[in-house]
C-alpha cells in the first residue's frame, strides 16, 4: 500500500503545438519512501486553439499505484476541460461585476 508520501524518481513532459491545439504529455515514475515498490504515472492534455474553441479540452490521466485506500485504479481517468471563448457573455458578466449573470 502507498501511505507514505511517494518520492519522484523522474519526471519528463513533452508538448506538441499544432494548428488545432497543444498536446501536452507529463510521465512521472516515483516509489514510496522506506520500500522498493516503484510505480509511473502518465497525464496526456490536449487544449484546443481558440480557432477550435467549439471543441473541449480533454485530460487523460494514469497511474499504477494504489490510492489511500489500498486499490489500484483499473482504467484511465478522463477529465473534460471547458474552454469558454473570449466573446462569450460571462466575461462581460465578469468585467462588470455581475454575480448572478455569471
Amino acid at each position: 500500500m502507498l501511505k507514505r508520501k511517494p518520492a519522484v524518481f523522474s519526471r519528463e513532459s513533452w508538448c506538441f503545438n499544432w494548428r488545432m491545439g497543444r498536446l501536452v504529455i507529463k510521465l512521472s515514475t516515483f516509489r514510496a519512501r522506506g520500500t522498493s515498490s516503484a510505480y509511473f504515472g502518465i497525464v496526456i492534455t490536449f487544449i484546443p486553439s481558440s480557432s477550435w474553441m467549439a471543441l473541449p479540452g480533454i485530460s487523460a490521466s494514469y497511474t499504477d499505484a494504489p490510492n489511500q485506500q489500498g486499490y489500484y485504479q483499473i482504467c484511465p481517468l478522463i477529465s473534460i476541460i471547458p474552454i469558454v471563448s473570449r466573446d462569450a457573455l460571462v466575461w462581460k458578466c465578469i468585467q462588470d461585476g455581475d454575480l448572478e449573470g455569471v
